[in-house]
């Protein structure tokens, strides 16, 4: 009745073809009265061997025996039901960033279960900074790398050096501050006693809940024997909507706020701030990320740059904090001297001054550059043959702008890897100039998804580089699983993944899901959006 309830498409199968999927998974060894039965008939029903074959060509690029896949089918069945790309994924941060082997991986299937960003990725750096101290060697040697893993990132606890069992906790800086009291940091606390910041120390952690490590790190900027001061700021703070991630964020871009007098130093500037109808959760957000602002003079300096901003591009206050949280200059520099002459070139060369002023709001360095190497590259923009008129003018600046040689270097290292030459490297650029603004691992898991997830061809993203700009997890992955699920159905054959990926939410359930009327697909695509929880 329970897996009917949560997985009642299972039990809707074709009758033959359910009864031989049954005899097949008891045939494996699979025990009726067991949970793992159902698991296994699950897996075994909603796969098909194009799928199968495509899921253990993932394994087996990581160097897995079909041996190996079958045994860890038979412990585990759940791990096939998983994406390629969660397994690929998976396997990389395992192997490659963790430095285990794949083969301890094939023997704990369960630690393909937790999710990447909210389990593996923090608790493993907690892994990570715990053997770069030297303080769980021991621990590493007497269990083994795989069953270390799987401790700490699976079970309710683990065992540290000297005998203690501990439970791990999900946000790996609260682990880190409550390993702190435990022999195994014993060392490491011993270190920060011995600070001659001690109290700061202790009152980051204690107060701010920053881990022992970053406490320490931030002690390094500012000093404090006693809790007056401190304490009036983190009041001030969450009196005005701050929570204390963002307490901790605020602290850690800028420490010397702990030592303000709030009523003198950030009172009046949050009374400007909100006479400029911004709420104090987004102000919260805008300030945790960019707080530079909080140590400017209010009438020399804010006020002047925010009324020479909102003027220069004719927009609402609402704009100003947008580009101040883009750039902190924006509120703490006089950039009339530097901005003119550069906004000058573009309205020579015909850049429309719409697009100018749009550019201006959201990316308001590129317009803080050195005069000299602005007009150069203006003009070599120009020069490649993107017209002034439209907007990717502004773009393609964007990026030769904030572009270095070296990183420019790398970004096309990043494509080459993919097969696409020189000339094809240009041809995106030209056509689409924003991909050479994304990072190298966007670029590369991007690829990898499209080429090795989903069997496209490399240069087919070549010559539609836009592909390149959709979120992984938001858009790509949600939209495929619904392609993939509905060529596996054999009710599409063909779709052109240009118009796929480019149509708006609506056009796309409109097209792939609605008409199916198949509450299976709108589920997979919440799903994999991680809209259903």
């Amino acid at each position: 009745m329970a897996k009917l309830v949560v997985h009642p498409r299972t039990f809707a199968r074709n009758h033959d073809k359910f009864r031989r999927t049954v005899e097949e998974v008891k045939k494996l060894g699979f025990n009726p009265s067991k949970q793992l039965f159902l698991i296994a008939l699950q897996a075994l029903t909603q796969i098909s061997k194009s799928r199968w074959e495509s899921k253990s060509n993932a394994f087996r690029q990581w160097g897995w025996t079909d041996e190996d896949i079958v045994s860890a089918f038979e412990k585990y069945p759940k791990y096939m039901n998983f994406s390629e790309h969660k397994i690929t994924a998976a396997m990389n941060f395992y192997v490659n960033t963790m430095g285990c082997k794949s083969s301890y991986i094939a023997n704990f299937r369960a630690l393909f279960s937790y999710s990447l960003q909210r389990r593996l990725i923090p608790r493993g750096s907690v892994v990570q900074a715990l053997l770069s101290k030297g303080l769980i060697e021991k621990f590493n040697t007497w269990i083994g790398l795989g069953t270390m893993f799987y401790s700490f990132l699976c079970k309710t606890q683990i065992y540290i050096k000297g005998g203690t069992w501990v439970s791990p906790i999900s946000q790996y800086l609260n682990f880190l501050q409550n390993y702190a009291v435990i022999p195994v940091a014993v060392r490491y606390v011993s270190r920060i006693a011995s600070n001659e910041h001690s109290f700061t120390v202790s009152y980051l952690v204690n107060s701010c809940g920053f881990s022992p490590e970053s406490a320490l790190s931030v002690s390094k900027k500012i000093h404090f024997d006693t809790p007056k001061k401190p304490d009036s700021v983190l009041s001030f703070f969450k009196n005005h909507g701050f929570s204390l991630t963002l307490i901790r964020d605020l602290i850690k871009r800028k420490p010397k706020v702990l030592l303000f007098n709030p009523e003198q130093n950030l009172l009046p500037k949050f009374q400007f701030f909100y006479s400029k109808s911004i709420s104090s959760s987004k102000l919260a957000r805008i300030l945790s990320s960019n707080p530079h602002v909080l140590e400017s003079d209010l009438d020399k300096r804010i006020i002047p740059s925010f009324n020479f901003f909102k003027e220069l591009c004719r927009c609402d206050d609402d704009k100003v904090f947008l580009a101040y949280k883009n750039f902190s200059s924006t509120l703490i520099r006089n950039l009339q001297p530097v901005f003119a002459p550069n906004l000058g070139i573009l309205r020579e060369i015909g850049v429309p001054e719409s697009y100018i002023m749009a550019k201006l709001v959201v990316h308001p360095r590129i317009f803080a550059e050195n005069h000299e190497k602005f007009r150069r590259t203006a003009e070599e923009v120009k020069n490649s043959g993107f017209n002034p008129s439209k907007q990717f003018f502004l773009v393609a600046l964007q990026a030769l702008l904030q572009i270095s040689k070296s990183t420019w270097e790398r970004k096309s290292n990043a494509f080459r890897k993919w097969g696409w030459t020189d000339e094809d490297i240009v041809s995106a650029f030209e056509k689409y100039p924003r991909c050479m603004i994304f990072s190298e691992q966007k670029i590369t898991a991007s690829l990898n998804f499209y080429v090795n997830t989903m069997g496209w061809k490399s240069s087919y993203i070549a010559t539609y580089p836009i592909l390149l700009s959709y979120s992984l997890e938001r858009r790509i992955i949600p939209r495929c699983s619904v392609l993939l699920a509905l060529l596996s159905k054999g009710l599409i054959e063909k779709f052109s993944v240009h118009t796929v990926m480019i149509s708006t939410e609506n056009d796309f359930l409109r097209k792939f899901v609605i008409p199916y009327e198949d509450p299976y697909l709108l589920k997979l695509y919440e799903e994999k959006r991680g809209l259903s929880y």
